[in-house]
């Protein structure tokens, strides 16, 4: 088992990444951190919640429907 300073410390990369970058050692060492930190897989989900509604396929969406995803993401986030 690690140290929770050695389990943040090697996590701190890939928690900037998308989970699909992950291989399956990193997966295992990120679901031991979110564990273990609550707040930590919080502000990851609302981390990737807004990547998401920044994605560039939204700019074909209308105006609207993207302000409102946004303050859906904006609520979660509080």
């Amino acid at each position: 088992m690690l140290s929770e300073l050695e389990l943040l410390r090697r996590v701190r990369h890939a928690v900037t990444q998308s989970p699909e970058k992950w291989n399956e050692e990193m997966k295992n060492t990120i679901n031991q951190a979110f564990k273990k930190f609550n707040n930590l897989k919080t502000a990851y989900q609302i981390s990737q919640n807004f990547k998401h509604w920044y994605d560039y396929q939204n700019h074909i969406k209308p105006r609207d429907e993207i302000a409102k995803y946004l303050h859906k993401w904006y609520e979660k986030a509080r």
